[in-house]
């Protein structure tokens, strides 16, 4: 699911398509050759700005590498995107490239966040980013 996602965005954004993303839970991960690296922890949810997980990312950060936040939507997670994007837009972070949450469309055994009732929040949330 992943690779086909990230093959449809690289062939809609072909400037991007050189960009080496990792997409960890762990920051012991190695993420040397990364330009991005995302974060997502769904069980610490905005947690992760004041527990050590997020520092301890940035802290690892090379020249030219950014990190992205991937807050979980769908059906099992559901995590409320507003914190994520209040701290992406915070000008003390410009170590963040984007806010990507986890996952927009449906798949076998579980729905995502366009078929659930908070998706709202998420399409607010992404205007915030558009238009701040």
């Amino acid at each position: 699911m992943v690779i086909a996602s990230v093959r449809r965005v690289s062939a809609e954004f072909p400037e991007l398509a050189g960009l080496k993303i990792a997409a960890i839970g762990t920051p012991d991960y190695d993420t040397s050759d990364a330009d991005w690296i995302g974060l997502d922890d769904y069980q610490q949810r905005a947690a992760i700005f004041t527990n050590g997980y997020y520092a301890a990312f940035k802290a690892k950060l090379k020249p030219g590498q950014q990190l992205f936040l991937m807050p979980g939507g769908y059906q099992a997670v559901q995590q409320d995107p507003v914190p994520f994007i209040n701290f992406a837009l915070d000008p003390a972070h410009p170590e963040i490239a984007a806010v990507i949450p986890f996952l927009w469309i449906d798949t076998t055994g579980f729905k995502g966040i366009r078929s659930l009732p908070n998706k709202q929040a998420y399409i607010d949330a992404g205007m915030r980013v558009i238009h701040p």
